[in-house]
């Protein structure tokens, strides 16, 4: 569930490293890490 959607993120950060897109991603990142752990 999560970690698929944190890796799918991941990937998105590599494929679009553009700043709005990339800040967004972090932030979904951040989001997502604090609910696994």
């Amino acid at each position: 569930g999560l970690e698929a959607m944190y890796s799918l993120t991941q990937k998105c950060i590599q494929l679009k490293p553009t700043s709005h897109d990339n800040n967004l991603m972090r932030l979904i990142l951040g989001i997502l890490g604090d609910n696994t752990e």
